[in-house]
């Protein structure tokens, strides 16, 4: 699976374990927020309502109080020379590219276009980077792959056809050629891949146990101010005050 593709998958695995803030009403736990119905029986049931996924994610300390940076799951990155990693920020990242002469499709072609995560160490609690190259899942943008995915259902009920089928097989093509062309790419550029930050080793403790955000999420990490253990990483709306 492309790494695009697992970040927006851990995404919503972690979004169904987190719970929303309280509202205004005290006498609701903070996830039973939503109106209320009645069940057979007559009483009355509230409904839950999703919140947002958490875009945003702060470590706080329980023993001290000490808050980490904020940091995200990851971001998409253009590899200019000598390794500079430029972020390309949402939903700008056709016009970042473009400023430096690039598109999505030529920058995955020559080996430049990176998905780059946060990574967490758990033995000291400090936060690194892995960049990876790849080939990325979008380069038309995102309005104009909901426009195709629309035409291909519209042809396949012409065809008499499954109105899923066309779309199904047309995402399950995409993925799999992105899937290769990423391959393809690591090995090309497999020395450009190497100067880039692998996440392997803490540069803080050199520690060899980093691990990606959703899973650093379960563990209690020792705090880089007090070194004590209760240094947890919190959707940010959840960060205790």
């Amino acid at each position: 699976m492309p790494a695009s593709a697992e970040v927006f998958v851990a995404d919503a695995f972690t979004h169904v374990l987190r719970w929303q803030r309280e509202n205004d009403n005290d006498a609701l736990p903070a996830r039973c927020d939503g109106p209320s119905i009645m069940d057979r029986r007559g009483r009355a049931k509230t409904v839950l309502r999703s919140p947002p996924m958490p875009s945003e994610y702060q470590a706080h300390c329980s023993q001290c109080g000490h808050k980490g940076p904020l940091i995200h799951w990851g971001y998409q990155a253009l590899i200019l020379e000598t390794s500079r990693v430029v972020p390309l920020p949402h939903p700008s990242e056709a016009k970042t590219l473009r400023e430096h002469g690039y598109s999505f499709f030529s920058a995955g072609v020559c080996g430049r276009y990176a998905r780059v995560d946060y990574r967490v160490c758990l033995d000291c609690g400090a936060q690194g980077e892995r960049a990876v190259l790849g080939f990325p899942v979008t380069i038309m943008g995102c309005l104009i792959a909901v426009a195709l995915l629309s035409l291909l259902t519209l042809g396949g009920a012409l065809a008499g056809l499954p109105k899923w089928l066309l779309p199904v097989l047309g995402i399950g093509s995409w993925f799999g050629l992105t899937w290769v062309s990423t391959r393809l790419v690591r090995i090309v550029y497999r020395v450009r891949q190497r100067a880039l930050p692998s996440g392997s080793t803490c540069d803080a403790c050199g520690g060899t146990r980093l691990r990606d955000v959703a899973s650093a999420l379960q563990h209690d990490l020792p705090c880089p101010a007090c070194k004590k253990k209760g240094y947890r990483l919190h959707a940010i709306d959840m960060v205790p005050s």
